[in-house]
């Protein structure tokens, strides 16, 4: 399995779709999640390619996409997709633009290509329709296929939580270094933590007729005993799955010396 470049890559509260499904003309298809993805100049190589596959999408369906610089440029696209197989820009602005062959657009999916002149970071957002279910890979090595039931975010080969904010009051001053603990807001004494590295004393599978993978947020406090467990991925036996995950034992975290509550997701497969 070719190893994922250790370069930022956030997929989390952002990616938005938003259109008419098959109801009436003007009318808005309800919406489950969103997810926002950043893609560094370090995620893929020259050439490589990054792709995130919407199954589900109907026409009049509408992408928006918001490609950003990391410094001050900026890129603003809505993309409507009126019928399969095409699709008609509303509008682009950049005071840099995307390199030629960065981004490419269709029906179903949003692919995007370093080019050699592409030296920027990216982000998008799209909102996911409810019934789709999402794809993610990086050149042919997928590393999500599922529906979503809470915001996921991916960085340096781990998923941690996503972020519930409007993309228009979206504001990225710094973006956080996630090979290591990062606290979960200022004033807490919490941090989110990658899987990696976090050790798991104790594990409760549930017990399930197929094999099932999923994506599960983990709140953890100072003695390393879970208090609160979300699963991510939708399942209609999640709220069951949780309760076997809350009886999960962590060894306890230390920052500075003492051990800190934190918050980590984690694939699960039983």
């Amino acid at each position: 399995m070719r190893h994922i470049k250790t370069g930022l890559f956030l997929l989390a509260a952002g990616f938005f779709l938003i259109g008419t499904g098959g109801t009436a003309l003007g009318q808005r298809r309800a919406v489950e999640h969103r997810m926002e993805i950043q893609v560094t100049n370090q995620t893929i190589n020259v050439g490589e390619r990054l792709t995130i596959r919407i199954d589900g999408v109907q026409p009049n369906d509408m992408i928006n996409l918001a490609p950003k610089e990391q410094t001050t440029a900026q890129v603003a696209a809505g993309i409507m997709v009126p019928a399969p197989g095409r699709v008609t820009t509303l509008g682009i602005g950049s005071t840099s633009p995307l390199p030629d062959g960065a981004l490419s657009v269709t029906p179903s999916e949003v692919r995007i290509t370093r080019a050699t002149n592409w030296t920027g970071n990216l982000f998008f957002h799209v909102d996911v329709p409810m019934q789709t279910q999402v794809t993610l890979v990086i050149n042919d090595q997928p590393l999500l296929n599922a529906r979503l039931s809470a915001p996921v975010a991916f960085w340096r080969e781990a998923f941690h939580p996503g972020f519930s904010i409007a993309p228009e009051t979206f504001v990225r001053a710094t973006l956080p270094n996630i090979d290591r603990e990062e606290r979960i807001r200022p004033e807490e004494e919490a941090y989110r933590v990658p899987p990696s590295k976090v050790q798991v004393l104790k594990r409760v599978l549930p017990s399930s007729d197929t094999a099932r993978e999923l994506l599960v947020a983990f709140r953890v406090n100072e003695q390393g005993q879970v208090f609160a467990a979300h699963v991510l991925t939708h399942d209609p036996q999640a709220a069951a799955y949780a309760e076997n995950f809350k009886q999960w034992v962590f060894a306890p975290y230390v920052v500075d010396g003492k051990p800190v509550p934190f918050l980590t997701v984690m694939k699960v497969s039983f």
